[in-house]
């Protein structure tokens, strides 16, 4: 068993309320005898008792978090930036992995209830008004991120749709006259939460409509076999976008190999800085995304009543090697002389 306060109080012959005042830096305590108290405490091996506490302030000073996986660097960076923010205010965080299954992620946030966290960053993949009641029953602050809910959660992302018009159209820009939008995940539909992905295909079809843009959507789980069919059935300059970094990468071999369509991803996830050639992509600030989660999760804590808020992080193009100028890729034929 560990070292108690009152232990401690009669190792230095004080009462335990001058300890607890010197362990929780409270007032009403000489210099001299906090700093002799905190001394004692560490040479004692002294640990606080975080769930006494949590019992006295109704509070565990941890934060629950759902993402899909960690494979995907994606969920790696978010979670990096909300631990460290989290531990910046002085909360610990629970991780949970649904595996993109809203069964498991049903389960993993009951759990989470079950320890008491003090509240939930999400990054869902249940949808629906029977999910988005589970989550108001369980009475626990909520913060979504990545995929939407309705307007009654918080909720911390880019600007999909817009951040997809934009690519499209600097896509164009680089004299692109056919356009390829990859998103596999669009195949399931009606079996998980496609918010980001069927936003990104909106600003997408916005742009290509409007500009009456020849252009395909596929969505096919074994997608590469149809992107090799349609490359090769049209001679127009030709470019992929893919709804994720993800995909991008599966086609990169597609590109090295000499087709010379442009290829662009979304996210900008960590592990590109290791692949070359550099995949131009669309960054997606999912450091400061799970920061301001973090943030916004702190505020809901202490004012419960708050409205839903969204919060948008800015997003940009990152120019890479992968999307060149059309005008790059042309190949002059043989000159002739008289």
């Amino acid at each position: 068993m560990g070292v108690t306060s009152k232990e401690i109080a009669q190792f230095c012959g004080v009462s335990r309320g001058t300890v607890d005042r010197a362990l929780h830096d409270k007032p009403g305590i000489r210099a001299e005898t906090r700093t002799a108290i905190l001394q004692a405490a560490a040479e004692l091996g002294y640990v606080p008792d975080l769930i006494g506490r949590s019992l006295v302030r109704g509070r565990t000073m941890t934060l629950g978090v759902v993402v899909f996986n960690l494979k995907n660097p994606y969920f790696s960076q978010m979670l990096d930036a909300i631990t460290e923010r989290a531990r910046q205010a002085g909360y610990a965080v629970m991780i949970m992995l649904s595996g993109q299954s809203a069964e498991n992620e049903f389960q993993a946030v009951r759990s989470l209830q079950e320890r008491r966290v003090d509240g939930l960053i999400v990054h869902p993949v249940g949808c629906g008004t029977d999910y988005e009641a589970f989550l108001h029953k369980s009475r626990l602050p909520v913060v979504v991120v990545g995929n939407r809910l309705s307007a009654s959660f918080d909720f911390v992302s880019i600007a999909n749709a817009p951040a997809a018009a934009d690519a499209t159209r600097w896509i164009i820009g680089r004299g692109y006259r056919r356009i390829l939008f990859v998103a596999p995940p669009l195949g399931k539909p009606g079996q998980v939460n496609l918010a980001a992905q069927l936003e990104r295909q909106s600003g997408f079809l916005q742009v290509v409509q409007a500009q009456a843009v020849p252009h395909r959507v596929i969505i096919q789980a074994d997608y590469l076999p149809e992107l090799q069919v349609q490359l090769a059935e049209s001679s127009l300059p030709t470019a992929v976008l893919c709804s994720s970094d993800v995909f991008a990468l599966e086609i990169l071999d597609v590109w090295r190999s000499g087709n010379r369509a442009g290829l662009m991803g979304f996210d900008h996830t960590g592990w590109l800085k290791y692949i070359h050639p550099r995949l131009t992509t669309v960054d997606n600030p999912v450091g400061e995304i799970g920061r301001q989660a973090v943030e916004r999760l702190l505020e809901r804590i202490q004012k419960p009543d708050l409205p839903g808020q969204e919060l948008v992080v800015p997003h940009q193009i990152i120019p890479g090697e992968t999307m060149p100028p059309v005008a790059s890729l042309l190949i002059p034929g043989p000159s002739s002389s008289c």
